[in-house]
């Protein structure tokens, strides 16, 4: 199989791209992410009122 610019674009770059973001979040499955809203959220929790 011949590789040329319109099978690379359209077969092998997305799965190249899968296979990165995937490993990449693989690798960081056990991290905890804080979104945009939840630092004041946790603040509120911790709070003694």
């Amino acid at each position: 199989m011949k590789l040329n610019k319109k099978t690379f674009f359209n077969i092998h770059l997305p799965i190249l791209l899968f296979f990165i973001a995937f490993f990449s979040k693989l690798f960081f499955i056990a991290d905890r992410d804080i979104g945009i809203d939840e630092p004041l959220t946790i603040f509120h929790a911790q709070s003694d009122m």
